[in-house]
């Protein structure tokens, strides 16, 4: 077991849908049901308001519900290379996610684990965080594809990064990865930041020495 955790300088993931494609494993349980295919655009509520109501909805969580959900999830290319650079390059990368509140929540938890082994060996396997407040996990970064989770920033100590999905399009977030492109958005957005910080803490320095006259 980790005897540390992470800290402020610490950059976390989230999993489903961030790191790893629902649309390998939870879109082709879910087309079994309809003639019309579901489009991994379209989020849970929406979707049960568009094909009639509570039972497409019990389809769908009855989906989620099934083992092998997750481990058997495809990792996106880009955010494979991305987090190897990161660990290349001496980040302390951590995995934050939320747990399944039912009966599969073991399950699920252990699959999880299992995917990161998998990708990225036993010690980052010991890097996850199962929570459902993402926001008392401190940070420097959490990348994550939850269309709620800019607004969690002014709660957290890390920066909020929106990975890109088609249900996400319209939120409202100055930091944002592509899963095609997440490796140079990504160098690109910390360049922005350390520019960014330097540019601060230069003015805050002029600032003290006209305070200090």
């Amino acid at each position: 077991m980790n005897n540390y955790l992470p800290t402020n300088k610490s950059i976390l993931f989230d999993l489903d849908g961030t790191i790893f494609s629902m649309s390998s494993t939870l879109l082709p349980r879910i087309n079994k049901y309809y003639s019309r295919p579901v489009i991994e655009a379209v989020p849970m509520i929406e979707h049960m308001q568009q094909t009639g109501g509570i039972y497409p909805g019990l389809l769908t969580v009855d989906s989620c519900y099934k083992p092998r959900l997750f481990v058997e999830q495809q990792i996106y290319p880009q955010c494979f290379e991305l987090i190897n650079y990161l660990i290349a390059n001496k980040f302390d990368v951590w995995f934050v996610t939320m747990p399944l509140q039912n009966y599969h929540t073991k399950s699920s938890q252990q699959e999880k684990i299992a995917q990161i082994q998998r990708y990225f060996g036993q010690k980052l396997a010991q890097h996850i965080i199962f929570s459902c407040k993402k926001f008392e996990i401190p940070g420097l970064y959490l990348v994550d594809d939850r269309p709620q989770h800019p607004a969690e920033e002014s709660k957290a100590q890390w920066k909020a990064i929106l990975m890109e999905q088609v249900y996400n399009y319209q939120i409202d977030c100055s930091r944002r990865i592509s899963t095609d492109n997440a490796l140079t958005d990504m160098i690109q957005l910390m360049h922005r930041d350390a520019q960014m910080n330097i540019s601060d803490e230069k003015q805050n320095k002029e600032q003290s020495i006209l305070i200090s006259q």
